[in-house]
């Protein structure tokens, strides 16, 4: 039994769902959006700021740029003398390089500036080789001007980056290159980096990490080209992916600067990406647990309220069932309330008049109650005196079909002894006048030798024929004799099953004998029962007559074909199909029921197969299955006990039988 709900209790959880639910829904639909929103935001945010970060790195190399290209203009107009203490003013004065020379046709180093500051001695880089350097290369294999990948440089001693160009018009000085210490690359970025979570770095061509807020991660020559961000697709907001470095998972953007074909990636730690959306779901908790707070608080005063109207009404109906019909619920003015008030003192009023009636009624009720209990057992008596009568139209329904086989048998038989008779009394008639001839002609002493052995061989002859035709006839009355007292006694014996089998072949022949139709009977060897014989030869019976008068119906010719098989040491299986019309398909789950035949008003009562599967069903204690299709024939499957159980009822039990399974 399940437990009672209160409505103190029940009203506030009411409510609260009824508010909660969609303040949820609304919470989890606004999280949704919410959470694709920030992170489309922080896509956007560090994109802009990898595009900032990128345009000062190009405008601070771009001011190195200009620098270079200035100084190389006035070597071009030749408008100055270089030397060694002029290229070290305008190393000063740059902002950018930390060593510029000057470089002849061969890579010698011809003039060298440093800063004022600097440890580098000027006069050790006079004359230095630097034509085996890769930017060197480029420079005489036609790059007018270039930026150069990281590379350790012979004139600092440390890790650089290189920007070369070409000077015209002066034969003294082929090439211009000034180099920036990937040292004052930290430093930059830690001026323009926008917090201390936001990481920035630099890649160079070679995907070799040049620069790095830390320093130290900036000297190591660390060889990035393994990071997934360097192979994502480009979107709307630029190329954005995660990646692990140093031990951390970023989030981050990533810009390329065409000239120096340099990568830059800025990032933050996705804990802070988390984070962020951490602060907006605890504000939405929060948000929801206030509201579950209001919501409880209203509920209880408001559920308050309507259980003390409800125990007022309670006490009202209480009232009622006590036979106070004179009450006098309390007004409201909720309109619902005051048409329940409305309909309790309408119910009272309906209730006293009720009464009143059931008082009248219950007067004459006793009254109808014996008249109608008399009515009731005349027709109960009439069923029963029906219910017999029908009984008794069954038994002697099946007798008359009993005993019709059995006329048809005898009939059969009869038909069937006449010929060996016949022939009997004719081949006897023919040895009598040979016998009499034989005698008449050794009286008048005529009689010769081979007359005498002509008679004689007549006379063995008809003798011969006589016996055979006699046995013939004693073969058929033992059939007979053996299936009829099968088919009157039903008694229960031992015998084999391809004896009874055959017998009924034998004993259904005669009757089909103007019909050209091959019975075949295919059994396996000493299947022995312990059964009924008469109701198993009325079943096969009713079978084959099916399977040639419905199955064929309309032929003359066709083949019935009995199969018997040993299925265990307990039970066999007997198959009885012909090959003929077939039954439809909308016919077939109807075949077992009582009075259903295609035949009505053509001689077929249809209780001969639900009488077949009532005696296998009850009385032979197996069971019975068709298969069938339309124009292909009909199989009957029957699968019986060797040994039948004992039977429930004895005269009448296939009544009883088909009693219980109709």
């Amino acid at each position: 039994m399940k437990p009672e709900l209160k409505l103190r209790r029940l009203m506030p959880l009411a409510v609260a769902g009824l508010v909660l639910v969609p303040l949820l829904v609304a919470g989890l639909s606004l999280w949704s959006l919410l959470n694709p929103g920030l992170e489309r935001q922080q896509l956007q945010s560090q994109a802009a700021l990898a595009r900032s970060v990128a345009s000062q790195i190009e405008g601070f190399l771009q001011q190195g740029v200009n620098e270079i290209r200035l100084f190389a203009s006035l070597l071009e107009d030749r408008q100055v003398e270089i030397d060694n203490a002029q290229l070290q003013k305008f190393v000063d004065l740059t902002s950018v390089f930390e060593v510029v020379y000057l470089v002849d046709q061969e890579g010698l180093v011809k003039l060298a500036g440093v800063p004022s500051t600097s440890d580098i001695r000027v006069e050790n880089l006079a004359q230095l080789d630097i034509s085996r350097m890769s930017h060197f290369k480029a420079l005489t294999s036609g790059a007018a001007e270039q930026w150069t990948d990281a590379f350790f440089s012979s004139a600092s001693g440390q890790l650089v980056v290189a920007y070369s160009m070409e000077v015209q018009g002066n034969s003294a000085y082929q090439y211009l290159i000034g180099e920036l210490g990937i040292q004052s690359l930290p430093e930059l970025l830690q001026a323009i980096r926008v917090s201390s979570d936001q990481t920035v770095m630099i890649l160079d061509a070679a995907n070799q990490l040049i620069g790095h807020p830390v320093e130290s991660l900036s000297r190591q020559q660390m060889n990035l080209s393994t990071l997934p961000i360097l192979n994502a697709e480009p979107s709307t907001y630029g190329r954005n992916g995660q990646f692990g470095f140093q031990e951390t998972d970023y989030y981050g953007s990533l810009i390329e600067i065409p000239n120096p074909q340099w990568k830059i990636i800025v990032a933050m730690p996705v804990s802070d990406f988390w984070n962020l959306l951490l602060v907006v779901f605890r504000s939405l908790l929060v948000v929801f647990v206030l509201s579950l707070v209001f919501v409880f608080i209203l509920s209880r005063r408001l559920g308050g309220r309507l259980i003390a109207g409800f125990h007022t009404y309670s006490q009202v109906v209480q009232q009622l069932t006590q036979g106070n019909y004179r009450i006098s619920p309390p007004r409201t003015r909720i309109a619902e309330l005051k048409k329940l008030s409305d309909d309790l003192v309408l119910t009272g009023q309906a209730i006293q008049k009720r009464e009143q009636q059931l008082e009248d009624i219950n007067a004459d009720l006793e009254q109808h109650i014996a008249e109608r209990t008399r009515d009731l057992q005349t027709a109960n008596d009439d069923l029963k005196r029906t219910l017999s009568q029908l009984k008794q139209a069954q038994d002697e329904l099946v007798e008359h079909g009993k005993l019709a086989a059995l006329g048809s048998l005898v009939a059969g038989v009869s038909h069937e002894l006449n010929t060996p008779i016949g022939v009997s009394v004719t081949a006897s008639s023919s040895v009598v006048a040979d016998a009499k001839a034989l005698q008449k002609k050794m009286e008048d002493g005529q009689l010769s030798k081979s007359d005498f052995e002509e008679g004689i061989s007549h006379i063995i002859g008809g003798s011969e024929l006589i016996a055979r035709n006699l046995s013939r006839a004693t073969e058929l009355i033992a059939s007979f004799k053996q299936v009829a007292v099968d088919q009157s006694s039903d008694l229960r014996r031992q015998f084999l099953l391809e004896d009874v089998i055959r017998d009924v072949i034998s004993t259904l022949q005669p009757k089909f004998k103007k019909r050209h139709f091959d019975f075949q009977v295919q059994c396996d060897d000493h299947i022995n029962m312990d059964s009924y014989p008469g109701s198993l030869i009325q079943v096969l019976t009713n079978l084959i007559d099916n399977a040639v008068f419905h199955g064929y119906h309309g032929q003359n010719e066709g083949q019935v074909i009995v199969q018997a098989r040993r299925l265990s040491e307990t039970h066999a299986e007997i198959h009885v199909e012909d090959f003929g019309n077939g039954i439809p398909k909308s016919h077939l789950h109807r075949v077992f029921e009582p009075f259903y035949t295609t035949k009505l008003g053509q001689g077929g009562s249809g209780l001969g197969l639900n009488i077949v599967y009532a005696i296998v069903q009850k009385v032979l204690g197996g069971r019975i299955e068709v298969v069938s299709q339309e124009g292909q024939g009909t199989r009957f499957t029957l699968t019986v006990p060797v040994r039948a159980p004992v039977k429930l009822a004895g005269k009448g039990s296939i009544l009883d039988a088909q009693s219980q399974t109709s």
